[in-house]
């Protein structure tokens, strides 16, 4: 019960489940996108190699980000990298543009590999010690459907309403995870 009561827990997972939810919707998106201008599996497989690289070195620059500026506020940064590589990918996938699409996919591995140990920094210092492993599996459980969610909007939406539309409508998930985030940023400040 105090897990769950825990706003800045709640808040956090919530903001942060965004993160991986446009983190699988691009896994499912690039992918397509490309398939469907005619490449071969394996050519989609070396497009995809480049965020593989980066994801590599993430946390070399995750680490001291999140001393430097703390959790909370790499975790809205992670949120806004996840929204901006959804637009990017709505670009890419609009003009089936594959250095497009990389640059999208390169960005939100940024923003995973940011927002997960972002994730899991602020919800160990908010709650005491006998919980944290609850709410470590809380705030994991909910980042966790946050993919969930991302790939289910990308197949539902987009058969209908065609890729660019749903990965423009994902990026905005992002944004209102930093709306439900915002009064922690702010009590973080005070």
């Amino acid at each position: 019960v105090e897990v769950i009561r825990n706003a800045t827990v709640v808040r956090s997972a919530i903001a942060a489940s965004a993160v991986p939810a446009s983190w699988f919707a691009m896994l499912i998106a690039l992918p397509a996108v490309l398939l469907a201008a005619g490449w071969e599996a394996w050519q989609v497989g070396l497009a995809m190699l480049p965020s593989a690289v980066v994801a590599l070195f993430v946390p070399q620059v995750a680490g001291p980000m999140l001393i430097r500026i703390g959790p909370g506020r790499a975790l809205a940064v992670a949120g806004l990298v996840a929204s901006g590589s959804l637009l990017v990918a709505t670009a890419g996938a609009h003009w089936a543009s594959a250095p497009i699409l990389v640059v999208a996919i390169v960005l939100v591995t940024f923003a995973f590999g940011l927002g997960q140990p972002a994730l899991s920094a602020v919800v160990g210092d908010a709650v005491s010690p006998e919980v944290r492993g609850v709410a470590l599996g809380v705030a994991t459980l909910l980042f966790l459907i946050g993919g969930s969610v991302g790939s289910a909007v990308v197949a539902g939406l987009g058969g209908p309403l065609g890729l660019p539309a749903a990965l423009l409508v994902l990026a905005v998930l992002p944004l209102l995870g930093l709306l439900v985030l915002a009064p922690t940023l702010r009590s973080a400040r005070a």
